[in-house]
């Protein structure tokens, strides 16, 4: 079968990624001799190329694989697949369709979506339409008929890893993405030949912003699954030979999670591999020991996810379930043994105000991270946090249509989109100077609720009923509370009550 893949990459700020999941697929339909080609989309004009290339090959199949931030791209190019020869089978994989299986109602010109682990699903649909046998009964794909909508059960996760080929890397134009010039944006290492690597699958923690969790509850049996040492190692080796590479990105959610994996794996790593590379952790899963097996073997950047400085926010409503003296510990630990950290934090999360996110530059400043990161809080749909966002109603744009963490589509009451702009913004910088001991600039404008709070009801009174009948009396009021607080006080307690308490 003739094939076409599609990776969409339009609201990426960063140069061209791999994708190991692509990839995966990629390689098993390759090895079951089927004919692909490939489409790497990040703007119009890409969109436009990939056409052109799907009209010139005439590919049985286009698939397109798709997060929720890239689904609107899949809904305005599915049709104009069709335009180009209604007998393509288009589909649509990745995340999205899992978690949001009604998109294939809603999208014109789809005729399926996979959802879940796409490896055996489509080699199945693959084969059953080459040798013309009915497929609309096959697992882990719903179909668009005139009859409605098939809907299919997923079938059990691939529990044995090692199974699979390695990930495919010459359909995406390898050396484009490996380009020394890119490194710097992926591992803050400039100039050096990067390659992205994944070798387990699935997280066990509860995370309510994240979608592992509505993944896992999709399935019964073991979610969370590593692939073998050996096939591992392999991997590194095979893919580091052919295509030179000078630093390894692991993208692993949590490569510390399984301790005898872990050490069999980084004692490997140091017999053969021993080149600098960056990965993920979490706190409360890294001890000392497993600090100075990553020391030695090379890492050079240590990811962790602290959120939110807050402990309310972080732990009640993002469920993270660390506490803020395992974070600090966690990070003096890679610290001590040399290892640079990275903390990835979130801005405008539901109930958030600014003066919780006052906790997280705070508790970034006591870390002293090398790199504080920060995102903008983004309802993914079939989250947890997601689902209650959209029952409260704090969504007020289309989250599909937003750019991915770098704004809002929540109105959050004491938390206004102008003000998460400019922490997402700024964040970097005021970690910096709260941990020199400069305030300055940390309260964005009408963000500090003002002091004297004796005087707060009363100004808040007097703002909200300064168009009142009785103007000349609250005018004398006013007039006195100016006086007692002081001209420059009085004005910034009231832009204070009016816009952020009041949310006019």
């Amino acid at each position: 079968m003739r094939v076409h893949l599609i990776y969409l990459d339009t609201s990426s700020i960063y140069p061209p990624h791999y994708s190991c999941g692509l990839g995966s697929v990629a390689a098993v339909l390759r090895n079951a001799g089927h004919e692909l080609t490939f489409s790497y989309i990040r703007n119009d004009e890409e969109a436009e190329v990939s056409l052109s290339l799907i009209e010139e090959r005439r590919p049985q199949i286009v698939a397109f694989s798709s997060m929720s931030s890239m689904y609107p791209r899949v809904m305005q190019l599915a049709p104009l697949v069709k335009q180009v020869d209604n007998g393509i089978f288009t589909v649509c994989g990745g995340i999205h369709p899992t978690l949001e299986p009604g998109c294939l109602e809603e999208t014109d010109g789809l005729d399926a979506i996979c959802r879940g682990e796409g490896e055996d699903a489509f080699l199945d649909l693959l084969e059953a339409m080459e040798s013309g046998r009915e497929y609309l009964h096959i697992q882990n794909f719903n179909f668009r008929t005139d009859n409605g909508i098939v809907e299919n059960p997923l079938r059990p996760l691939l529990e044995n890893l090692d199974t699979l080929p390695f990930p495919d890397r010459e359909l995406f134009g390898y050396e484009a993405i490996i380009d020394p010039r890119n490194s710097v944006y992926r591992c803050g290492i400039p100039n050096k030949r990067t390659g992205e690597f994944l070798f387990t699958r699935g997280c066990p923690f509860d995370c309510s912003f994240c979608s592992n969790r509505a993944l896992r509850e999709l399935y019964h049996g073991k979610y969370v699954r590593f692939r073998s040492v050996e096939k591992s190692i392999e991997e590194l080796r095979t893919v580091i030979d052919r295509y030179r590479l000078e630093v390894i990105l692991l993208h692993d959610d949590i490569i510390t999670l399984k301790k005898d994996w872990f050490y069999d794996f980084f004692t490997h790593y140091v017999d053969s591999i021993r080149l600098p590379f960056v990965c993920n952790s979490r706190v409360g899963t890294c001890d000392e020991d497993m600090m100075r097996l990553l020391k030695e073997a090379g890492c050079h950047l240590l990811v962790f996810g602290v959120e939110s400085g807050n402990d309310h926010i972080r732990n009640t409503v993002l469920k993270k379930r660390t506490s803020r003296a395992q974070i600090l510990e966690t990070f003096a630990l890679a610290h001590k043994h040399g290892i640079r950290t990275y903390s990835q934090n979130m801005v405008g999360i539901p109930g958030e105000t600014p003066r919780h996110f006052m906790d997280t530059i705070n508790l970034n400043a006591d870390l002293e991270p090398n790199t504080p990161g920060i995102g903008i809080f983004h309802p993914y749909p079939g989250t947890e946090l997601g689902e209650m966002c959209r029952e409260k109603g704090l969504i007020f744009r289309n989250e599909l249509s937003a750019a991915e963490r770098t704004e809002t589509v929540l109105r959050l009451p004491g938390f206004r989109p102008e003000h998460i702009r400019y922490y997402n913004e700024n964040f970097p910088d005021l970690v910096k100077r709260k941990a020199r001991g400069n305030t300055k600039g940390l309260f964005c404008q009408e963000t500090l609720l003002p002091p004297y709070p004796i005087f707060g009801g009363l100004i808040r009174y007097l703002e909200n009923k300064r168009d009142a009948e009785s103007a000349s009396f609250l005018d004398r009021i006013k007039k006195v509370v100016r006086l007692v607080v002081g001209e420059e006080l009085y004005s910034k307690m009231a832009r204070v009550y009016r816009g952020i308490l009041d949310q006019r």
